[in-house]
């Protein structure tokens, strides 16, 4: 998706690369938040 958008997918590579380098990967159980919130609007 990345490459779509930025067009050329050596810099979307560099760029990604970049981004998650220091990033930590977080897992999470559970209902999504988003879509307990979505639902709460929708009452």
């Amino acid at each position: 998706h990345w490459h779509e958008i930025l067009g050329d997918p050596t810099v979307a590579d560099a760029i990604l690369d970049r981004l998650v380098h220091n990033a930590h990967k977080l897992i999470l159980k559970g209902e999504s938040m988003r879509k307990l919130y979505n639902a709460k609007k929708e009452e």
